[in-house]
This record gives structure tokens, C-alpha cells and sequence, in this order.
């Protein structure tokens, strides 16, 4: 009798192995029912000639910001990637939303605001977006308002940046203002006469890069 509650409870205890290792082999889909994220996307772009604009203002609440210098002196290029993501092997309803997504641009005094628009319901659909601007090399450069990472480099305009995660400026010869919500920055500028370089971070580190002719007060 020993002898066949031994092996009735090796039979119970390998089954219950077999089982697990069966669940932990499921995919997450398998479990919950839900099926596999489908990911569509769309690029566009164009350009804006300026007037009398001296600051170019950028807002994406959906993904990252890069701004670099055009070589241009009169007009903005811009290029938007843009992303719907959907829980459904099916794509063709997440297409159809890629129109939904666009980078508008409007005059407001002496700037020009770019910002990418999208629907405001998520419930179904994922919306991203990389927005980049080439920019005129002296223009003052003005990024508010970014989910992504914020790049900006080779400009020889003022640089404002607010709200922003993981902030990288290289190559700037201009004043530079940053306030970033999680820290991570990365800041190379040359300060001109008369300058300034202001840094907050929410949290996080802040590495900063000056030549090292330039006199700065870290606080």
C-alpha cells in the first residue's frame, strides 16, 4: 500500500509539473484573450517659409522631437513618422486612423508653432509620432509640451525648452534654458557674451558641456 501512494502521488506531482510548465509556455495573448499589438505607419513632410518669424515653437505629446539646423535661412523643413498601433492581426482599420495624425503650423506674432495633432480618444487605437524640424541656423528655438526625447543640435539661435524628457543639445552657440521633467540631460553649448545656460531637471542627472575657456557657476 506504501508502495502505490508513493507513485499515485509522483503521478499527481509530475502532472502538476507538466501543467505548469504548459501555462508558463502560453503566450500572454493565450491567457487573456487578447490579441497581438499590429503596428501600421505613414511619413509625410514640407516646409514653411518664414517672414518676419524669429522663434520656431515645437509641441508632440506623442513621441520625440528633433531639431537641427536646415542650412536654410528663410524656411522650416519638417518631416512627420507617425504610428497606430492596435490589438488585432487585423490592420486595416489602424490605416485608415494614420490620416488622423498630422503636424499643423500656425502664426502667432513673431513665431511659428508646429504641433502634432491626433484624435483624442485612445481607448482603441495607439498613437505615436517623431516630429523633425531643420531650421534656420539663427532662429530662436522654443520646445514645450514632449513625451518622447527632445534632440536639438547645431543652432546658433536661443533655446527654450519646457516639459521635455531625456533633453540632448549639441553644438549650440546660443543661450540655452532648459527645464526637463525626469532628468537625463546632456547639454553642449558655447555660451556667447553675455549669455546664459540655465538647467533643471525634475529628477535625474544633469551632464553639462562648456569649453573649457568659459567661466560657469554650478548651483
Amino acid at each position: 500500500m506504501r508502495q502505490l501512494a508513493k507513485t499515485e502521488f509522483l503521478k499527481s506531482t509530475t502532472f502538476l509539473a507538466l501543467t505548469c510548465v504548459m501555462l508558463l509556455a502560453c503566450k500572454d495573448d493565450d491567457l487573456t484573450g487578447q490579441k497581438p499589438l499590429s503596428t501600421v505607419e505613414d511619413r509625410s513632410n514640407g516646409e514653411v517659409v518664414l517672414t518676419t518669424e524669429q522663434v520656431v515653437m515645437v509641441q508632440n505629446a506623442i513621441g520625440p522631437v528633433i531639431v537641427d539646423w536646415g542650412g536654410d535661412s528663410t524656411k522650416v523643413s519638417w518631416f512627420l513618422n507617425k504610428q497606430v498601433s492596435v490589438y488585432d492581426d487585423d490592420t486595416r482599420e489602424a490605416r485608415a486612423q494614420l490620416n488622423s495624425i498630422q503636424l499643423t503650423n500656425r502664426l502667432n506674432g513673431d513665431t511659428v508653432i508646429f504641433a502634432s495633432v491626433y484624435p483624442a480618444d485612445m481607448s482603441r487605437f495607439i498613437y505615436t509620432a517623431l516630429v523633425s524640424l531643420s531650421v534656420p541656423y539663427r532662429k530662436k528655438c522654443y520646445v514645450n509640451g514632449v513625451s518622447g526625447k527632445t534632440t536639438i543640435s547645431n543652432l546658433g539661435g536661443d533655446v527654450m525648452v519646457r516639459n521635455a524628457h531625456g533633453v540632448k543639445v549639441a553644438g549650440l552657440n546660443a543661450s540655452c534654458d532648459v527645464a526637463s521633467i525626469d532628468g537625463g540631460d546632456t547639454i553642449e553649448v558655447a555660451i556667447p557674451v553675455g549669455g546664459l545656460c540655465n538647467i533643471v531637471a525634475g529628477t535625474g542627472n544633469v551632464l553639462l558641456r562648456i569649453p573649457s575657456s568659459t567661466s560657469a557657476t554650478l548651483g
